[in-house]
């Protein structure tokens, strides 16, 4: 969400919750108790990513999805799919042992796989970004953060969709500040500082 308004250059402010120590104020206005939310005004408070980007998306210029009704529907149930292929990342992260880790990732890399025929290139509708984009470049990003992760799916994708694997390195390489300012410029340490708290394989056991 913080891409999308970025993107759209409207102005907002941020906040990161603590998600261990949720404060009262926040489980007051997130229904799930989770992030992101969006604080709209006094009254209105949304929440789940996608709901808020759409909403982003339709008060201001430009259009991040299709106008045609069959396109849009479509587009939409791929950003729905990308947050699925989030939580097999954060699976792999979580898991304690090679097996589960090298499965979770197995998954997740055929997961992606399964968007070789409908990404256009360079983005996912073609020239110019959209909400499928936003919703996938997270997971992108935090692949880069696995060197194991990244050269397996790049080598497969090459292979088999050479506009998927450019599809991963416009959104993590090329230079749009409204991506990578996107985090925190300790992402990266954050991000593993929080597996190893968990125990986790990959950033605990295989570096031990």
């Amino acid at each position: 969400s913080v891409i999308t308004l970025k993107y759209k250059k409207i102005p907002f402010e941020i906040e990161y919750i603590d998600l261990a120590n949720k404060p009262d104020w926040f489980l007051k206005i997130s229904p799930l108790g989770k992030v992101p939310i969006l604080i709209v005004d006094d009254e209105h408070v949304l929440f789940e990513s996608a709901v808020i980007n759409e909403y982003i998306d339709e008060i201001s210029d430009g259009n991040l999805l299709p106008q045609d009704p069959l396109q849009k529907a479509h587009s939409r149930a791929w950003v729905e799919y990308a947050g699925g292929q989030l939580m097999h990342l954060f699976q792999a992260g979580m898991a304690q042992d090679k097996k589960i880790y090298d499965e979770k990732i197995d998954t997740l890399i055929e997961g992606l796989l399964k968007m070789k025929d409908v990404v256009k290139g360079p983005y996912f509708l073609g020239e110019n970004l959209s909400l499928v984009d936003t919703s996938i470049a997270p997971l992108f990003m935090r692949m880069n953060f696995l060197d194991d992760v990244e050269t397996k799916f790049i080598e497969r994708a090459k292979n088999e969709s050479p506009t998927l694997a450019q599809w991963y390195e416009i959104l993590v390489n090329k230079n749009t500040d409204y991506i990578q300012s996107s985090v925190p410029h300790d992402i990266k340490e954050k991000y593993e500082a929080y597996f190893k708290e968990k125990d986790s394989y990959i950033f605990t056991h295989q570096s031990a």
